[in-house]
């Protein structure tokens, strides 16, 4: 996949995005763009354009300020920690006002795009995941599950902080919709959003991964938003810990399947925090 940056002449900022890349992905990426600016048509960027020829295809959308949450943290002198965690509550206000836009239809647990990834991976051994105790752990959880009716809707399903683009007046914007799935279990996306803070909390504080759980303000937004969550969508507690484990093999099946083995690993890593 090919990203250009165009740009008006004698200006500094781009004024658009254009992807080129294989017509399947492209095609796959504007469906899912549409679908979601209907839902949210303020926190997604504007299409400008789609073309397919042949086997390829292209689509131009709106440019977008390129400011993360780690360029906030980074901006300022002192307080890091206390912008960081502003900055990360602010951000799962960000997924819950996307949550709660999106429509949710009644399913069995089976019938997420979660599940169904869940087994294809176990069906087809992906990268040996049979080998693992992990999976064996995730098929008894997957058993204990089945047949359970609750709300499943849209979800990113990479739904993380390189995705969410800081945009000045227009607020937060999520981008880059190729993975998204309609009918899926509503805890997807926090799962990712929460291994992707992970990762930037190692990088912004030069910590090692387990330390994140370490920060007791962390920890205490984290569990306040999960319950916030498992509140809104009205399920037990037992069943809401089972289906966000699923939830994050899920993730992990997903980026081994596209070979995105770096990330893979981060989410294991989280599915390994979860099990225990």
């Amino acid at each position: 996949r090919r990203i250009v940056f165009i740009f008006r002449k004698g200006e500094r900022e781009p004024r658009a995005i254009k992807k080129y890349g294989k017509r399947a992905e492209i095609e796959n990426e504007f469906i899912n763009h549409q679908k979601a600016s209907h839902l949210f048509p303020t926190k997604i960027p504007s299409i400008y354009f789609f073309r397919l020829e042949g086997e390829m295809g292209d689509l131009c959308m709106e440019y977008v300020s390129q400011t993360r949450l780690s360029d906030i943290v980074l901006s300022v002198w002192t307080g890091k920690k206390k912008r960081f965690l502003r900055e990360m509550r602010e951000t799962f206000l960000f997924l819950m006002e996307i949550l709660k836009s999106l429509p949710f239809q009644e399913g069995k647990v089976e019938d997420s795009y979660s599940y169904q990834i869940a087994k294809w991976a176990m069906d087809n051994d992906i990268q040996k995941v049979n080998q693992m105790k992990e999976t064996r752990k995730v098929e008894e959880i997957m058993k204990e599950v089945s047949g359970i009716r609750l709300p499943l809707c849209m979800q990113h399903r990479d739904f993380c902080l390189k995705n969410i683009l800081y945009s000045g007046m227009q607020g937060k914007m999520i981008i880059d919709w190729e993975d998204s799935k309609e009918r899926e279990l509503p805890v997807v996306d926090f799962n990712m959003l929460l291994v992707s803070m992970i990762q930037v909390y190692q990088v912004l504080f030069r910590r090692e991964k387990g330390e994140f759980f370490d920060e007791s303000n962390i920890t205490e937004v984290v569990g306040e938003k999960r319950e916030e969550i498992r509140q809104y969508l009205g399920v037990e507690k037992g069943i809401f810990e089972k289906i966000s484990i699923l939830a994050t093999f899920s993730l992990w099946s997903q980026n081994l399947k596209k070979e995105r083995f770096k990330i893979a690993e981060e989410i294991f890593s989280f599915l390994n925090k979860e099990l225990s």
